[in-house]
C-alpha cells in the first residue's frame, strides 16, 4: 500500500514546473513519520511550492526560513484529495521543510506526503 501511495505522490509532484530547489517525501503516519529537508536559496523572489499527500485525509507541512531578522514559518494543511500549488515570496538563504504527524496516536495507513519547491 505504501509503495503504491509513493508512486502516486511522485506522479503528482512531477508536474511542478521550474528547476527544483527542494523536494522531499515521507510517511504521513506510523512509527517513522515525517521528513525534514533543508536547502539554501541563492535567489530571493517568488517560488512555487507544490504539496500533496496520498492515502490519508490530510497532512501538515511546515516551511521555515531564516530571514536574517528572525525565522519565518509557514504552515500548510494539505488535503490528500488534491495537489496544492502556491506561489510564495522567499528570501535568499536557508530554508527547511518538515512534515509532522497531526495525530501522534493514529493507526498506520501507509499514507505519504511530499513537497517540491521550484523556481522559474
Amino acid at each position: 500500500m505504501e509503495a503504491r501511495n509513493y508512486a502516486e505522490l511522485h506522479q503528482r509532484l512531477a508536474g511542478a514546473p521550474g528547476s527544483v530547489l527542494l523536494a522531499d517525501a515521507g510517511p504521513a503516519d506510523g512509527p517513522g513519520v515525517g521528513f525534514r529537508k533543508a536547502a539554501t536559496l541563492k535567489t530571493a523572489g517568488p517560488h512555487t511550492v507544490t504539496l500533496t499527500c496520498v492515502g490519508g485525509s490530510q497532512a501538515q507541512i511546515f516551511l521555515s526560513q531564516d530571514t536574517g531578522s528572525g525565522t519565518e514559518h509557514m504552515a500548510f494543511q494539505v488535503d490528500c484529495s488534491e495537489t496544492q500549488t502556491r506561489v510564495v515570496q522567499l528570501q535568499k538563504g536557508y530554508i527547511s521543510a518538515q512534515l509532522t504527524r497531526s495525530d501522534p496516536t493514529g493507526a498506520w495507513t501507509g499514507a505519504v506526503a511530499g513537497i517540491k519547491i521550484t523556481a522559474k
